[in-house]
């Protein structure tokens, strides 16, 4: 097997664009703005064959992110790579069948089955909106988003840059944010995002406010991009059905956890 470390934008996009929504977080992570924060080690059978397994490492976050895709032998190789330049601990995003590669170089007490959903613009189901209580955020806003994830979601993996450069949307009641969604990438260059940190707050929810604010950034996200992504819980029935009445469709099952811990 054979893997180096690359930097090569053109030769990552070739090998993700076949799998738009699948590798949506990947592919979205090459634009210059999150690019700076990634580091891609690359797998293949032979040093002239094409590639066929990624390590991506983004450092974007408070933890690092490590997500993987494709061929295990060769994100074996990949990964035994860059293992020494891979932090001591980080959150986990992998393919299912890279549990016991993964397992090699890091161990972590617990994983979650998830799953990708995706939604093509031309199988977008629109909602109604009310613009008057569900609105775009900005940096003004950031305080409030700060507060709504501490007390209702504080694994949400949001940073305040994130609202200078995604798409943050937010349904208020009474002048309080009680909803809030965003994208945890955008491409209009390669016309795909993902959606996250999607969240209600307790005592409002049941009343759908979490699809209509995410419609409401769907609406926005379509008029630049063609494929959009989110990540769900296998086990959040409500939340899966809540996307598929929009027109989303499972793309991956995976697996999450974090914080992951380097074996010595």
């Amino acid at each position: 097997m054979y893997a180096k470390e690359t930097t090569d934008r053109m030769l990552l996009r070739q090998v993700l664009s076949d799998h738009a929504l699948r590798a949506s977080y990947m592919l979205g992570d090459l634009e210059p703005t999150h690019f700076r924060f990634t580091r891609w080690f690359i797998g293949a059978e032979h040093e002239t064959a094409p590639v066929s397994a990624i390590a991506m490492l983004y450092t974007g976050l408070r933890l690092p992110v490590l997500l993987t895709h494709g061929n295990p032998h060769a994100l074996n190789a990949a990964l035994e790579l860059a293992i020494d330049d891979l932090p001591g601990q980080i959150h986990l995003q992998i393919e299912r069948p890279h549990d016991l590669v993964m397992g090699r170089y890091y161990e972590v007490d617990t994983m979650r089955s998830m799953l990708r959903m995706g939604l093509r613009k031309e199988d977008y189901n629109p909602v109604d909106v009310d613009a008057e209580t569900v609105v775009q955020l900005g940096h003004q806003d950031t305080a409030d988003l700060m507060e709504l994830y501490g007390t209702t979601y504080p694994d949400a993996f949001f940073e305040p840059y994130q609202l200078e450069h995604g798409f943050y949307y937010g349904t208020r009641r009474d002048g309080r944010l009680v909803s809030a969604a965003g994208t945890h990438v955008f491409s209009e260059e390669f016309k795909v995002a993902a959606v996250g940190n999607v969240v209600t707050h307790p005592e409002y929810r049941g009343k759908q406010l979490a699809t209509t604010t995410v419609a409401a950034l769907l609406n926005d996200l379509f008029k630049k991009v063609d494929a959009v992504a989110l990540n769900v819980a296998e086990e959040n029935t409500s939340a899966r059905h809540a996307f598929e009445h929009l027109g989303f469709k499972e793309r991956l099952r995976f697996l999450e956890g974090g914080p992951a811990t380097r074996r010595h």
